[in-house]
Parts: structure tokens; sequence; C-alpha cells
């Protein structure tokens, strides 16, 4: 018989399997009907014939299988240390932040060496990650670098291998081993939904950027499964053409995973995933109602609610625990709101990313089974956070100077920062006093409370939000974390309105009677003396960091002498005064010419209106040729209220009359 093959190693496997094959065996009718005659043979024929069955046929003898069970050969063990990973590990360097060395070493681990040698491995030797009692010639560090290699660049068994001088059966057990173990010991460690004075915080970095009561962003992400079973192809394949397995996260606004869920068919969508986990249909069920936090009210008042809730999108229920951008918006408030809801929500979303770029075998594909892909993702998350601590990146850093660079005093290119009156240096300035200061004693009304599986408090959470983000900002508390860079904040629709305001703020200028009145020396009120006209705004201005534009002063040039008289008659607010001219705006101010001049100041002057010592809340800033008037930063000046900068100490107040005697009736 002809034996015909493919190839030369299958051929090769024939000739190690049937060593002897002899081409030359009659496989005719007459070889079988010998063979069926068997008793006719001779002692010698019949062991001439079962050494052709036991040699050439060994599959009709004993239904031999075809091949016999190899001995284990002795692989000669590799020395470790001077492999590619182990010269890494022993380099003086490594631990050297800075070196190339100790940053290959965060690039092709993931982690920072000083957290890998000093936390991971005490760490995971004082879990028992692996059997301490079997005897392992791989040290501890070399399965641990396997396995974190294997997730973060998504690098095969081979090349971890090739690179560690570990086996590569063994390279795919440590990372099963190690995933499973990493998830059971340290996560409800690192990866927790926080409470008490945590949530708090968490709670309260929400408030500042618009969102009071927010305890996190939720969102659902999709990982492509590579070793999806046929059965469970089409459960797995959702919105893409190919499988996936789901899984949920709840973050904060530091980019910190609170919550991650198990992982589910790809084919399941937002809804069905929150109502089917545990810990989402608990916050449904209302875990978080008596959560407290304030909202301003239509009225500008702050009020206690209850109810705390998530920042989603559109795929969510429509109930108050689950908050999402308005669908159908009515009006400028709604679509900023929801713009600017969008814009906070991105967190979950740049977790998500910056998770399957940081490790890349959530990006390319998981090609383990559900248990293990479920104990790798899980894994990723707790390492996230544990770089989140390590870099210092787990708590905010508000609005620090160094990140905002060229400030324009017309405001082109500004932040609107939460509102912290600071003292001032100048003399001649007092700290302003703020109609929204911390009260000690909280006396603040109770207002509503938002029931989490309510659909009708879906649309009231919705619209007291609206109110409240409203009024933050014209009160200018409302404040940008600090990763938003200048060109997001030109593009935000937000500074498209602080924009609007800057163009609008002259056209709320007027002039009217003066709240002030003169004090004397021995501090008494002249009631009877008041500064004449001053200066007032209808819109609120909010605070900002460079403070907003109001006028310009405008008047003519005069001298020295001419300054000296002008100050003899008491008309020294209408002249301004800098180191190279000065500007007399008298009669410009007289014609409506120059807003800026009717600005008094509050040096020994008491205000009526507030019944309380005048206060300066304005400045004057010079920028080339142009002498500005401002409000003071970081100060928010509600409307109707005068405005007023600090005159220079020189300043003289024309002579007053004696105080009249109401004894002489």
């Amino acid at each position: 018989m002809n034996v015909i093959v493919e190839d030369e190693e299958e051929e090769e496997e024939e000739d190690d399997q049937n060593s002897g094959y002899n081409d030359n065996i009659d496989f005719s009718d007459s070889f079988a009907d010998s063979i069926d005659n068997i008793e006719s043979f001779t002692d010698d024929e019949l062991e001439a014939l079962l050494a052709v069955l036991i040699e050439d046929l060994p599959h009709t003898f004993f239904n031999y299988t075809g091949s016999q069970k190899k001995k284990r050969q002795k692989r000669q063990r590799v020395d470790l240390w001077g492999s590619e990973w182990g010269r890494l590990l022993k380099h003086h360097k490594t631990s050297t932040p800075g070196t190339f060395e100790y940053i290959k070493f965060r690039l092709r681990f993931r982690v920072p060496f000083p957290l890998f040698k000093l936390r991971l491995i005490p760490a995971i030797k004082k879990a028992k990650l692996f059997n301490p009692v079997r005897d392992s010639y791989i040290p501890l560090e070399f399965k641990v670098m396997v396995a974190l290699r294997m997730i973060g660049r998504d690098t095969d068994a081979d090349t971890a291998s090739e690179l560690s001088g570990i086996p590569k059966s063994t390279c795919n057990s440590i990372l099963k081993h190690f995933c499973i173990g990493f998830v059971e010991a340290f996560y409800k460690d690192f990866v927790y939904f926080p409470e008490g004075d945590d949530l708090a915080n968490v709670m309260d970095v929400f408030a500042k950027v618009g969102f009071p009561g927010a305890m996190g962003s939720m969102d659902v992400t999709h990982f492509r499964w590579l070793a999806c079973p046929k059965d469970n192809y089409n459960f797995c394949k959702g919105k893409y053409p190919f499988p996936t397995l789901a899984s949920q996260a709840v973050v904060d606004h530091n980019k910190r995973i609170l919550f991650l869920s198990s992982l589910y068919d790809g084919r399941e969508n937002d809804k069905n995933i929150t109502s089917d986990d545990d810990f989402t249909y608990r916050i449904m069920m209302g875990k978080f109602d008596d959560i407290e936090y304030k909202l301003y009210d239509d009225s500008g008042t702050l009020r206690i609610c209850k109810g705390g809730y998530l920042l989603v999108d559109g795929g969510y229920h429509n109930i108050s625990c689950f908050v999402d951008p308005v669908h159908h918006a009515n009006g400028l408030k709604e679509v900023h709101w929801s713009e600017f809801l969008e814009s906070v929500r991105k967190d979950v979303e740049c977790t998500f990313g910056i998770l399957k770029q940081r490790f890349r075998i959530l990006r390319n594909g998981l090609q383990y089974d559900r248990e293990v892909s479920n104990a790798i993702v899980k894994t990723c998350a707790i390492l996230h956070n544990m770089l989140l601590v390590y870099d210092g990146l787990d708590e905010f850093q508000w609005n620090k100077n160094e990140d905002w660079k060229d400030d324009d005093p017309d405001m082109a290119d500004e932040d609107i920062i939460f509102h912290q009156p600071n003292n001032v240096e100048e003399n001649n300035f007092v700290e302003p006093v703020h109609r929204f200061a911390v009260v000690v004693n909280d006396t603040t009304p109770v207002g509503t409370s938002f029931r989490a599986s309510s659909r009708n408090d879906y649309n009231n959470i919705h619209a007291a939000l609206v109110t409240h983000l409203y009024h933050q900002w014209r009160y200018g508390q409302l404040q940008w974390p600090r990763r938003f860079s200048n060109n997001c904040k030109k593009l935000h629709p937000m500074t498209r309105v602080k924009h609007a305001l800057a163009n609008h703020t002259y056209d709320s200028l007027y002039a009217k009677p003066s709240d002030f009145v003169y004090v004397d020396v021995n501090g008494n009120q002249r009631l009877d003396v008041n500064m004449g006209s001053g200066l007032f705004c209808s819109m609120l201005l909010p605070s900002t960091k460079c403070g907003i534009k109001l006028a310009e002063f405008k008047g003519v040039r005069i001298t020295e002498a001419q300054l000296r008289v002008i100050d003899d008659a008491g008309l020294g607010g209408y002249v301004i005064q800098t180191r190279d001219w000065v500007i007399d705006c008298y009669n410009n101010a007289r014609d409506g010419l120059c807003m800026a001049s009717m600005a008094n100041s509050a040096l020994r002057c008491f205000n009526k209106s507030l019944g309380s010592t005048a206060v300066n809340n304005c400045k004057i800033k010079v920028h080339k040729n142009t002498v500005s008037l401002y409000t003071m930063p970081n100060t928010a000046i509600p409307p109707n209220r005068e405005l007023s900068w600090a005159y220079q100490n020189g300043y003289r107040y024309p002579v007053l009359p004696a105080v009249p005697n109401n004894n002489n009736n």
C-alpha cells in the first residue's frame, strides 16, 4: 500500500509512531482468507504472522491507539536573574526616580518600582497568593512581573517566557492564579463605595462643580471577549459586531473607582445591568434617600434637600436617583446645565479610557473564561486606585495659580472660582462683607425630599438642579476642576455666558443718590451729609479670579496745580491720578459719559441701606493709556449694591457744616 502524506511534518510523525512500516504487505483477500485458516498454520508461521501484526499493523492488534505515552523530559532550569527582567530588577538605578531604568520599569509593568517593591510584594507575600509550602524556583517578584506584564501590555505567554525565562505554560498559570487571588485579597480594601465622612468629601467635590447630592458618575463599558464559547455567541453580541462582556462602574470626580460590577453578557443594556446588580438595585430602592445637601430655590435661598443621586447618561431609568441631561430643553438654562453635566460626567468615560490604555488586555480583548476575565478586570481596577493614591491624584487640587497662564484682564480667558473672600494687603481696602458668608449655626430651611424610585421626583430634581446651578454661578460659587484647560473653558457654554456678562455689565450700571454718609473723626455718623451720587449695578456681579471690568475713566488731563484746587473744592472723587498723569472726569460724569467716576470711596463712610460700615468692593487698573474700574478679585457683589473704590490717602473731604443743634427749639 502506498501511503500519501500532505507535508513533511506528518511524514516524520508517521515514521516515529510506526517504526519499520512495510509498504509491500499484501492486504488482498487471499491474505484475509489465510488468517481465517489459522488452524492450518505451523508454529513458525504463526510466529511470523504475529510479528507482522505487532510490528507492522499496530492499529489492528489489541485496539492499539497509535502512540505510546512519552516520558517527561527533564528541562534544564534557566537562571532567572540572568534574564532581561532579572537584570532590570538588579539594576541599581531602577529604584531612582527619573532614571531610564525607573521609567522603563513603569512602562513595561505599569506600576512604579517603589510601589512594586515596597508595597505590592510584601502585601502579596503576606496574603499568600501563591502557595508558600510548594517549593518553587521562581521568585515571587518574577511571578508578579509576569502577571503585570501580561495585563498591562497584553503580552502573550510565549513572549513573557522569552523575557523572563519562565516556561510558557507556567506563565499562563501564574496570570490566572494571581488575578483570582489578588481580587480576593485586596478588592474590598481599594474598590469600595464610601460612607460617612468619606462620602461627604466625595459629595463636596461634586457640590463645588454645581451638583450637590451627587455621589458619583456611573456608566457601562464593554470588553471584547475572544474566548467566548460558541453557545454564548449571540448572547454576548450586542451593539458591537463581536462578542463582549459588559461591566458597570461608579467613579468620583477624581476618577477613583468606587464600584465595579461583575461581567455581564454584551447584549445587556444599561437598564438591565442596573436592575440585576445588587448594589445599584439597592440605590434604586432608596438606600441613599436620607442623604442631605443644600440647593438654591427660585428666590436664591438655600434649602436642605434629601435624596442622593448618580450622574448618568440617557440610557438609564427615569427615576430621581439617576440624573441625566435634559432630553427636551426649553431654554438656555437647561441647555447650559445639560452641557455642564455632560462635562462633569466625563469622569467615568475618562476612567474607562485610562483603564483600557494602561491595561492593554482590556482594550485588545480577554482571552480567558468568564471567571478569569472577571478577575482580570477587577485586578485592573485595584491597580488603578493604587496608582491614584501613589501619584497623589486621589484628592483634587483646585485652581492652582501655576495652572493658569496669560490671564486676560478683560475676562477673555479666566476661570470662575469658588467664592472665598481673601484679606487684601492694601491699607485702604477692607475685607468685603458678603451676603453668602458661612453661617456657624445652620438655620437653613428644609426643602424637598427626592425619593429614589419616584418618576415624579425625576422631573422635580432636574428642575431643582437647573435652578441651583444658575444661582450658584451667579453668586460666584461655581468652580471648575483643575484639569479643565484654558482651551476647554473657551469652548464651554458657561464661558460664553460669562463673556455675555462682561459685555452687558456696562448696560446695567446706573447712578443714583449714594447710600454713603460721612463719619467724622470722632466716629459720629453725619446722616445730614451724604456723598452725592453713587454708582450701582442692577445685576449680580459674580466672583472671578481677576475681577470684572465695569467701565473706563474718561476725562481730560490736568496739572498738579489744578489737582490741588480740585482737592480743596472737595471734587477729588472725579479725579484719577497715576504716576504719569492726572485725569479730571468731572464734566464727563455730569454728562453721563464717565460712569466709572461716579463710584465713591468707602473711606470714613457709613452705608445707610446696609446699616454697617461702608467697604470698598472695586479697584482701578491701569493698562497702557486707559484706567478702568474693576470689581475686586474673589468678590461677589449682589445686585443694586453701591460700587466703591479706595481713594488716595491724601484725599480731603470738603469743609463740613456744623452739626445741627436740634435742642434750639
